[in-house]
């Protein structure tokens, strides 16, 4: 069954991955004119560490245990894998739209000026980018 708690703790931190790479080398507009190898090692050693060892570290550990609500039997309880994955990638989704939406408020590399966000949770407060990855790196704990 792929609902395991393991195997999908391993399907989100596969697509956050893929998401985080996709944003550095594509989406991601920086202010200074380079863009190295050197300098996307940098960017994604933070989420290498946090990914490897903060996580990874309990969901594949030898004497893993199930969460609390894979324990737990009931018709309601048999559609938590989908809830849990449906938000995950709805957090990660906005996520992705807030840094494609800041990426628009630059005009070009190397552009030090850049216009106020104003759109996909900015109206409501001032990083919306890190509430929707917050969103969906603790539904990703959850597994764990």
């Amino acid at each position: 069954m792929w609902y395991h708690p393991q195997k999908l703790g391993f399907l989100m931190i596969f697509l956050y991955s893929l998401k985080r790479l996709y944003e550095c080398l594509v989406v991601h507009k920086y202010s200074k004119p380079t863009k190295s190898f050197n300098r996307l090692l940098w960017e994604m050693s933070y989420f290498w560490l946090f990914m490897g060892i903060g996580i990874s570290y309990f969901l594949f550990h030898p004497n893993y245990e199930k969460p609390f609500w894979a324990n737990m039997s009931g018709s309601i309880m048999s559609y938590a894998p989908h809830i849990l994955l449906t938000g995950f990638v709805f957090g990660n989704f906005m996520n992705f739209l807030c840094h494609w939406h800041l990426r628009t408020l630059r005009e070009k590399d190397g552009e030090m000026t850049i216009k106020s966000p104003n759109q996909h949770g900015f109206q409501y407060i001032s990083g919306a980018n890190y509430f929707w990855d917050f969103c969906s790196l603790a539904i990703l704990a959850l597994t764990i």
